[in-house]
């Protein structure tokens, strides 16, 4: 390498920068004049380099604040970070910090260099110089000439779109550490490297950026585990995954490090919040080096305010109005054909899994463009009847609505499952005719599993699929759409698929219907009593019963109006049905419910209807040892208080008169 070339940031042309004196940098540095949070400053010069160097900045960050310093050579983009290590006080030493911003970087002589900056709390982003080393000769060293009658030009490196990148472990850290990685892009990534097991995280900055970018993030995705990120951008979650793929290496370097796209043409504007999520898992941990914003278009310009208009007086002279000719008669439009609707895209609050990064068994990653994250799962390529899974573990919690985006082919009729905990929620066959033999978009579904699901961190998912006569069961993604109950009517039903009351009431005659689901609004349903061995009008009362929930409520409790009477009866029963729901409501799972009802006047004691024959016969079969009637019995005498019992004849509900035989301690009533 040649003699490095140092620029001093004073001999810049500043916009809102000052000189600053220094004992520990070289001569001065420059630094924001105004002590307001919020104040931007730039420094531009013209290069008069040619070649390829490597390109540094020194600078200092101070424990004084966060503010922002990014570095742009011939309007691209080198570096863009917030400046949150707190090394120091300012003018401090420690705080100095010589920074590597591009590696092999072509520069010609007259492109511009422009270093732009913002103030946050009382952080004034102190610059002191840019470095850049040679690396194809000496400073001022010039290549040898060819001995050709002209020399040949060098051409101009072809524009490139804007780049902003900025650096994960200059983000604002939580539960996340800097990680010394030499082939990262600042030598520096962040991760749970050292920490506990399920150890969780974030990185947070506010963005100083102001147009529609592509994003994309550089992470190391380790085989030694199946950590889970995800990234949130102005409050929406762009993406959530599980980092499960297989690249070779359980370490944060080269082979392992995954750029991965997450939105195209994406608004973003000044103050826009971004963060990053992060959860160890067996091992890997969840390093993230970079995230980058590709500018694809300028922000939109406010559209001109409307020309005043000019009063009568000052308006040009304008003709009469004059009837015009009859336009000639259009020829008529074919109508055009019609389109199938597409499938709808997921709402922007999604939190999507892509299938590929699942712990796949039997199934196999295809590559496949337009899918969300350019691969499927399927079985092609495989045998037929092949089967396979696709889990992992959901670390979400709260309430949500599932849907599962995959291809339904018409050339076969392949069979899918989705379970998530122990409940499975869908079992089909892929049997509609979509228009399409192969995984594309034709073919492409997005089917509600479950909606208002409760789910919770450590939930296991399935997906499990059947390869059947040529469909090979292609899976793209599975959505979870947070859901807010507050907005939602919900689902009226029964605690409980059965009651048992006595009729007289001592014992309980109420039920308990509950809104699920969802807890917006007025609802209602009504509950209907039918008759069985029941009667209405002599065992309760008929009469329909409105309930109604108010917003917010989810429980009701109704006493069921029971009617009683003196006359021993046997155990009776009737149902409760709901019905007719309102305020947009539906009814659930248990939508009816059955009650037992018991006779007071005999219910309150145990009877044992024999007539006297069988009790001889009963003796006789308890005095044999070791019978099972003799354990029974031994078992009934242990259990229950003799004293309590009375024998009937099993014709009448009279109680035998006669002393039982000896061995039988009943007692006549």
């Amino acid at each position: 390498m040649g003699t490095p070339i140092r620029l001093e940031a004073e001999d810049f042309d500043l916009l809102n920068f000052g000189l600053e004196p220094s004992t520990i940098s070289s001569d001065s540095l420059i630094s924001l004049l105004d002590a307001n949070p919020g104040q931007r400053g730039s420094a531009k010069t013209t290069l008069d380099l040619s070649g390829r160097y490597d390109v540094f900045i020194g600078y200092h960050d101070d424990s004084s604040g966060q503010g922002q310093l990014g570095v742009k050579l011939n309007g691209t983009t080198l570096k863009y970070w917030v400046l949150n290590q707190d090394l120091g006080n300012p003018g401090e030493s420690e705080s100095v910090i010589r920074r590597q911003l591009g590696s092999n970087v072509a520069i010609l002589p007259g492109q511009s260099l422009e270093l732009t900056a913002l103030r946050k709390d009382a952080e004034a982003v102190r610059i002191d110089y840019l470095e850049f080393v040679p690396l194809d000769g000496g400073a001022g060293d010039p290549p040898t000439p060819v001995p050709t009658p002209a020399p040949t030009p060098v051409p101009t490196p072809a524009p490139t779109p804007s780049s902003t990148i900025i650096e994960a472990e200059s983000l604002n850290l939580s539960g996340y550490r800097s990680q010394i990685v030499e082939s990262s892009s600042g030598n520096q990534v962040i991760s749970f490297d050292g920490g506990p097991a399920g150890e969780r995280g974030t990185a947070s900055t506010s963005l100083d950026l102001n147009g529609f970018y592509d994003v994309y993030l550089n992470y190391f995705d380790q085989s030694d585990g199946n950590a889970q990120m995800s990234i949130s951008l102005g409050g929406e979650k762009l993406k959530y995954w599980v980092l499960n793929r297989n690249q070779g290496s359980a370490n944060p370097d080269g082979t392992s490090l995954i750029r991965r796209q997450f939105a195209a043409s994406r608004l973003i504007t000044p103050g826009t919040n971004l963060e990053l999520f992060g959860l160890e898992k067996d091992g890997d941990t969840a390093a993230i080096d970079s995230i980058e914003f590709v500018l694809t278009a300028p922000a939109p310009t406010p559209a001109p305010a409307p020309a005043p208009v000019p009063p009568l007086s000052q308006r040009p002279f304008q003709r009469p109005f004059q009837r015009p000719h009859p336009p000639p008669t259009p020829a008529p439009t074919p109508a055009p054909t019609p389109v199938p609707p597409p499938t709808p895209a997921p709402p922007s609050n999604a939190i999507i899994f892509e299938a590929e990064s699942l712990n796949l068994s039997g199934y196999r990653a295809e590559a496949l463009s337009g899918a969300s994250g350019n691969q499927i799962i399927s079985f092609a390529g495989g045998n037929s009847n092949e089967r396979g899974t696709a889990t992992t573990t959901v670390n979400l919690e709260g309430v949500y609505d599932v849907f599962l985006n995959y291809h339904d082919q018409n050339d076969g009729k392949a069979q899918m499952s989705v379970t998530l905990g122990d409940e499975k929620l869908k079992y089909w066959a892929l049997s509609r005719e979509t228009g399409s033999a192969n995984a594309d978009s034709t073919s492409l579904i997005r089917r509600e599993l479950a909606t208002a699901q409760v789910i919770t961190p450590g939930t296991k998912l399935e997906l499990f699929g059947l390869e059947k006569d040529g469909d090979t069961a292609a899976i793209d993604s599975i959505e979870f759409v947070p859901v807010d109950l507050s907005s939602r009517p919900g689902r009226l039903e029964f605690s409980e698929a059965g009651y048992s009351f006595n009729e007289s009431g001592l014992l309980g005659n109420s039920v308990t219907i509950q809104r699920i689901a969802g807890y917006g609004g007025t609802v209602s349903t009504t509950l209907s009593l039918l008759g069985d061995t029941a009667q209405a009008g002599s065992d309760f009362v008929g009469d329909p019963i409105t309930v109604t929930f108010a917003p917010g409520e989810t429980v009701k409790t109704i006493a069921i109006p029971l009617l009683n009477d003196d006359q021993p009866e046997s155990t009776e029963r009737f149902t409760l049905q709901l019905g007719q729901p309102t305020g947009g409501a539906s009814l659930g799972q248990i939508t009816s419910a059955q009650v037992i009802l018991v006779d007071d006047e005999q219910s309150l004691e145990p009877r044992l209807f024999i007539n006297g024959t069988k009790i001889v016969e009963i003796k006789a079969a308890i005095q044999v040892p070791g019978s099972h009637h003799q354990i029974a019995f031994a078992a009934m005498q242990a259990r229950v208080d003799q004293n309590d019992w009375r024998v009937y004849d099993e014709t009448s509900a009279m109680a035998i008169s006669t002393t039982p035989a000896a061995g039988w301690r009943g007692k006549p009533r």
